[in-house]
């Protein structure tokens, strides 16, 4: 039996075990999570920003106390576009984020049942090929063991009892032939499912990174980066 290796080390060569695609939390806001989730003109604070130093601003002179109230009014009414604006575009991201986690998801379930099945008929496609080998050796060795008494005993056999030994060994050495080519195809089929297997592991933790990004982006809080093993900060 050959080493077998987790799904994070899938270049190893060697048959890979692999599980199913990991449960990630689906970061959907609620009701209980930060208003930052679920902001609202005002909310992020840009239109106070801008309106705070003109507010403080005490003039004297009438014409100057006019254009800061129309200035007021103006910012006030621009700050509260860009604030719809903001939450318009976190709204979209949002639901973009969302539809593509439903789409990563979807495809890491497809592939880790694709993960399982290649890893299963690798298993016992291996089995095969240790036993149809097993065989093999077997029969040669039959075959081998007939040879040896036929030419050690031959000299006082009648030329039928050695006809009969003869077709005896022609027969083993048929049988020995064929269990070898079946176990020569045997490996061959093995080698095959064994060279696929961690290719496709390898999509599957492209996919389960992916999710796991997804689900760090709509959390709204700082998640690890599993591509880059750094602390992002969610782009919401």
């Amino acid at each position: 039996m050959f080493s077998r290796s987790m799904t994070n080390n899938p270049f190893s060569g060697t048959v890979v075990q692999a599980g199913p695609l990991p449960e990630m939390p689906r970061a959907i806001p609620t009701e209980s999570e930060p208003a930052r989730q679920e902001a609202k003109p005002g909310d992020s604070g840009y239109v106070g920003l801008i309106l705070s130093p003109i507010a403080r601003l005490k003039p004297a002179d009438e014409p100057l106390r006019k254009e800061q109230s129309e200035l007021l009014g103006l910012l006030s009414a621009l700050g509260e576009r860009v604030e719809k604006l903001i939450v318009a575009v976190r709204a979209e991201r949002r639901a973009q984020l969302e539809h593509e986690l439903d789409e990563v998801t979807e495809a890491g379930s497809k592939q880790s049942k694709k993960v399982r099945r290649l890893d299963s008929e690798c298993r016992m496609a291996q089995a095969a090929w240790m036993t149809l080998s097993s065989e093999a050796k077997a029969l040669g060795g039959q075959a081998a063991g007939l040879r040896e008494r036929y030419q050690e005993g031959s000299r006082w056999r009648s030329r039928a009892e050695l006809k009969q030994e003869q077709a005896r060994i022609a027969e083993a050495q048929s049988k020995a032939q064929k269990a070898a080519e079946k176990a020569t195809e045997a490996h061959q089929e093995y080698r095959k499912q064994e060279r696929m297997l961690p290719a496709e592991t390898e999509k599957l933790e492209a996919l389960t990174k992916r999710q796991i990004q997804l689900s760090g982006e709509l959390s709204g809080q700082r998640y690890q980066d599993p591509f880059t093993g750094l602390q992002t900060r969610p782009s919401l």
